[in-house]
């Protein structure tokens, strides 16, 4: 490899990795700000798990997640000589592909990361190899946003590889890639929020049961044996890991609508 390929490669994974903070910034840390800092009381009634949080466990999780993000992109930068060398199949037209296969295509993204973070979470839980995988995410038993990113580096290389193991096999235009990028973020921000944004008729409906929600990964955070899916429930139920008090502890979180004026909240007023 000669020097200008070395300064491209270093130069573009600069790029990614500013990006990725950024919008870490942007979309966990504003969820952080919105929900646990600025309408705290006013969602109280929606809070996935009881009790305070210490400052110094915020910190962590986001001095753990700033590292995570440089574990998370370390496959795509060792990978980047592959894209730019037009060794895989991400396609970088976004005019290329017609409007119907990019949706094709964006399905079949998010239900492959569902499952490769399915069965890859699944895995680091066992007990051989946890505490050098998954430990480390699992300091915050009350997670807040700021931990959507803590990963070790031995996760972050494992969810990370996920995106150019895909081009390799799978062609995927660049908008498709961009738009799986943002909602990953605004993804693990949810899950991680502590905070119940769903409405409650989800938890029996025959569709909206197949979501993944704050309350279901919130409660894996609590007990690590239950909840390894993350955008969906559906390998959870067929393999017999969705939490058995999953759909009545969604209930009693969104009793209340979201925007309900709680009798705590006007007597304090």
């Amino acid at each position: 490899m000669d020097v200008d390929a070395l300064i491209e490669i270093l130069s573009t994974a600069a790029m990614w990795l500013g990006r990725s903070w950024l919008r870490f910034a942007i979309v966990c840390g504003g969820s952080f700000l919105l929900f646990w800092v600025v309408f705290a009381r006013r969602f109280a009634h929606r809070r996935c798990q009881p009790g305070d949080v210490e400052r110094s466990m915020h910190w962590r999780e986001f001095r753990n997640s700033m590292l995570g993000v440089i574990f998370f992109l370390t496959p795509m930068t060792l990978a980047a000589p592959l894209v730019m060398g037009g060794y895989t199949q991400l396609e970088l037209d976004p005019t290329a592909t017609p409007w119907w296969l990019l949706i094709i295509q964006f399905i079949v993204v998010v239900v492959a990361a569902d499952t490769w973070f399915y069965f890859t979470h699944r895995l680091m839980h066992h007990s051989r190899i946890y505490a050098w995988t998954h430990k480390l995410h699992h300091l915050a038993d009350n997670p807040s946003p700021l931990s959507g990113y803590a990963f070790s580096w031995a996760e972050g290389i494992v969810l990370g590889a996920f995106l150019p193991l895909l081009l390799l096999v799978m062609p995927v235009n660049v908008i498709v890639l961009a738009v799986f990028v943002n909602l990953f973020s605004l993804g693990e921000a949810y899950v991680h929020l502590g905070y119940e944004i769903l409405p409650r008729w989800l938890a029996r409906n025959p569709v909206g049961k197949l979501i993944g929600t704050s309350v279901m990964h919130s409660m894996h955070h609590e007990d690590g044996a239950y909840n390894f899916g993350v955008y969906f429930t559906w390998w959870d139920r067929a393999l017999g890991t969705l939490h058995p008090d999953y759909t009545e502890r969604y209930e009693a979180v969104t009793a209340q609508p979201l925007f309900a004026r709680t009798r705590a909240l006007e007597q304090a007023e």
